[in-house]
């Protein structure tokens, strides 16, 4: 007799299917020959450097961009011929939510909801289930415009989900955001597992492990790797090694190690290949902000053998420079006064006290009258001796001038200082380490936000992280969240 044949079950399919999928932009081809499939019901990483291809193809997956080459399906739909079928099968949640700020959050969802086609008579239990999912119950009555920056991501996300689509796209979803904001988007997302199926485009390696299952590398626009968070981090491991680096001049030679720093970090900067920093100029600050010891051996040591953690890097244009970037502060004034007058003979010889003593030779730095916007918001006017721009708290000699200041917040932090006479220096400085600013009147002003722009009415002495950059009127900055990995104490 011939035995039965065994119960066939038919196969799911992913809710993302690629073959071959090409992008070109005339000569230039942005997105080379990519698949992949992504299953239903994962959270699936779609890691990579700016530039990589990752938002060319999210495009092409939402319909948005046909492609040159190549196919693509969304749910079961091909996003050529089938593109309407498979827009519905996607919540999109872009970088930069486009929300209504006059409107409250459950009447917002509401009317995304009627605008993607949900029946009239499901639409308050598709709001509530989107609130519960997305974590924006307790403000549902709150207006969107008063919300705070995690909480509006949050809402985003809720109209991503509102229609219950089978795929969740998200772009950069915690781009932005503070530390604890990051942890909470982090839990929600982790909490959508099984119920949705969520592609999330990131170029943190930290953001990936955190909440994905498996993960695809896209790099210059081809596909590098691909599979579940262990083993892609396993095989990748080795290389990682290879080009984890440590910086340290040689004896009797003259290095520019601040420069040296930012050009490493900046070259690898969204490579997922991380930097092992030792002290020494730059490196000093960076180490002391990062709790990385100030021994060259003990450095080593953590360089290779440490946990990698992702920290911000810090865009820097303005007027007679090229566009670089900067790890650890900027300024224009005084302190890049300081920088300038500098004995390199006497730094050699004793250190940070060197600035010291070029500060106290140029405590009189003429008022500057300065123009800043924070967050493309309008100029404001402001009289200062000195300007400094902070990706760190501490500065040279443990100095704290940016005590609110985090190296991952996504934050710069922004100091005017002031002082009317020669004698206000020494109790500003105190006011300032100490956070007894309301003793200080004009003396201090604080600011903080993710774009600086900083105008002066005339030529001023200018730095990034210590490196004197020549006299100008303008800084111009911008802090990418997350954008460079350090290996720090496990």
């Amino acid at each position: 007799m011939t035995p039965p044949s065994p119960p066939h079950y038919p196969r799911t399919p992913p809710v993302i299917e690629t073959k071959d999928l090409t992008r070109r932009f005339g000569a230039r081809t942005a997105v080379q020959s990519l698949t992949f499939s992504v299953p239903r019901g994962k959270v699936v990483g779609f890691l990579g450097p700016n530039g990589a291809g990752k938002s060319t193809t999210l495009k092409m997956l939402s319909a948005y961009l046909p492609p040159t080459e190549g196919t693509a399906t969304v749910n079961g739909h091909d996003v050529v011929e089938q593109s309407l079928e498979a827009r519905r099968s996607i919540g999109y949640m872009p970088e930069t939510v486009p929300l209504h700020p006059e409107m409250r959050v459950e009447e917002y969802l509401r009317f995304r909801a009627e605008i993607k086609g949900v029946p009239g008579r499901e639409r308050r239990r598709a709001e509530e289930r989107a609130m519960e999912l997305a974590d924006v119950t307790e403000v549902r009555r709150r207006l969107i415009g008063d919300l705070s920056k995690g909480f509006r991501q949050r809402v985003g996300l809720a109209d991503a989900l509102v229609a219950k689509p089978p795929l969740l796209i998200l772009d950069e979803p915690t781009e932005g955001l503070d530390p604890n904001q990051i942890l909470r988007f982090r839990e929600v997302i982790r909490g959508l597992r099984g119920e949705h199926t969520v592609f999330l485009s990131t170029h943190i390696l930290q953001e990936v492990e955190a909440v994905c299952e498996s993960v695809i590398i896209l790099h210059e626009g081809r596909l590098v790797a691909q599979g579940d968070i262990h083993s892609v981090r396993a095989d990748l491991q080795g290389d990682r090694r290879r080009y984890a680096l440590t910086l340290v001049p040689r004896a009797g030679r003259t290095v520019d190690i601040e420069s040296a720093v930012r050009e490493v970090c900046a070259e690898l900067a969204g490579t997922g290949i991380p930097v092992g920093v030792v002290p020494a100029g730059t490196g000093n600050l960076l180490a002391r902000n990062l709790q990385i010891p100030l021994f060259i051996r003990a450095a080593i040591d953590i360089a290779l053998t440490g946990q990698d953690r992702a920290i911000d890097m810090v865009a820097t244009d303005g007027d007679g420079i090229e566009p670089t970037h900067f790890m650890v502060m900027a300024g224009m004034g005084f302190d890049a006064a300081i920088m300038e007058g500098v004995n390199e003979d006497l730094k050699k010889k004793v250190g940070w006290l060197a600035y010291v003593v070029s500060g106290l030779k140029g405590l009189m730095f003429p008022t500057m009258k300065l123009e800043i916007s924070i967050d493309d918001m309008p100029f404001t006017k402001h009289r200062a001796r000195t300007c400094v721009i902070g990706n760190v708290g501490s500065l040279q000699g443990g100095m704290v001038l940016l005590p609110d200041a985090a190296i991952d917040d996504g934050q710069l932090d922004v100091v005017l200082l002031y002082p009317r006479r020669f004698l206000s220096w020494i109790p500003l400085v105190l006011r300032v380490a100490t956070r007894r600013e309301h003793n200080a009147g004009e003396s201090v002003a604080r600011m903080t936000g993710r774009k600086v722009v900083v105008r002066a009415s005339s030529d001023v002495p200018r730095q990034l992280d210590g490196d004197t950059i020549g006299a100008g009127t303008e800084l111009s900055m911008e802090c990418i969240h997350g954008r460079v990995l350090v290996r720090v104490p496990r």
